[in-house]
């Protein structure tokens, strides 16, 4: 018998069948690749609204814990938090212990020396001061050397009950009951020198760049004025696409329970003192654009809404409060 091949029209037939299947594949695989690059950018949206978040929160913990020292004095005034720690005055260094939380709604009130260290804050975001003593001595292990340092007494014959200077000054000369316990009075009593831990002050704000001017990438900075060696103090940057911080403070005015009796913005606070919680919102947001995507929605906050942005970024707003435990504690009955 003959061999037939394929017609012409079979053929045809065949080729058009074939780019069909390639086409559908190529299809599934495109929205494939666009929904796994969706998820990633929700994923790492996610994780940076987070951990900006409880990054806060774990500072906001420790606000207020210095060591030793339970009788704390009252505020002379609020502290610039852009001031350089080698430059406090005795008036800085005791309203720091008094107040170890302050804030500024949208930067109203920030100092003249804030105006480089805080430039490029992103406007209609709140700044957050946070300060507290480390767990840890300068110039430990795990603990590196800082230009202020805190020494509380724990003998009563003691002439001052706290010491706040830069490490290694000579002023440092309080005491503490000695490695055999025995208390300062004791008539064995072998000299021993109280604790010094470092002094943290961190103030937090937003940025409107990431890596260099006109990115626009709002990232959430950390201003450290106790870096060693730093002539002034340098912003760091911890999270990427963090675009909105705003803050409200819960108030312990009515009782002196450590309870707050309300929350508002930083500039209706009339004492800092009285500050015992914190509530966060924080709106974090994609580092692309995804196409065909439009933000119109419209985020509630204090001191006024935000959006709609009408932008292609995804967003997303996280809400937490948190219990200022070493002032709240101090008061509660």
């Amino acid at each position: 018998m003959a061999q037939n091949g394929f017609t012409l029209v079979e053929l045809l037939v065949s080729l058009t069948l074939g780019l069909l299947l390639v086409a559908g594949l190529g299809w599934v695989f495109l929205n494939s690749s666009r929904t796994n690059a969706e998820l990633g950018k929700m994923n790492r949206q996610m994780e940076n609204g987070r951990f900006a978040i409880y990054q806060l929160k774990d500072d906001l913990q420790h606000a207020g814990f210095w060591g030793e020292l339970t009788n704390l004095p009252n505020p002379v005034g609020l502290v610039d938090p852009c001031k350089n720690y080698t430059v406090w005055s005795n008036s800085d260094k005791t309203s720091v212990l008094a107040l170890p939380v302050q804030g500024y709604a949208d930067g109203a009130g920030l100092p003249a020396t804030c105006a480089t260290p805080l430039s490029n804050r992103k406007t209609g975001t709140d700044v957050l001061v946070v300060r507290h003593v480390a767990t840890c001595m300068p110039g430990t292990t795990d603990c590196a050397a800082a230009q202020m340092a805190l020494q509380v007494s724990v003998c009563g014959t003691d002439p001052i009950p706290w010491v706040m200077d830069v490490p290694g000054a000579s002023a440092f000369t309080l005491r503490r009951p000695d490695s055999m316990g025995r208390p300062c009075s004791h008539p064995s009593y072998v000299h021993t020198p109280a604790l010094q831990r470092r002094v943290i002050a961190n103030t937090y704000f937003i940025r409107d760049y990431a890596k260099a001017v006109g990115d626009g990438i709002p990232t959430l900075m950390v201003l450290e004025p106790d870096a060693a060696g730093a002539a002034s103090p340098v912003p760091r940057p911890l999270v990427e696409g963090i675009d909105m911080l705003r803050v409200e403070y819960g108030i312990d005015n009515a009782g002196n329970d450590g309870v707050p009796d309300g929350y508002v913005t930083a500039a209706s606070v009339t004492d800092w003192r009285h500050v015992v919680a914190v509530r966060l919102y924080v709106i974090a947001r994609n580092l692309e654009t995804t196409p065909g995507y439009t933000d119109e929605k419209t985020y509630p906050l204090p001191g006024g809404s935000a959006g709609p942005f009408n932008d292609a970024f995804k967003r997303h707003a996280y809400l937490l409060t948190v219990r200022l435990n070493n002032v709240a504690g101090r008061r509660a009955p």
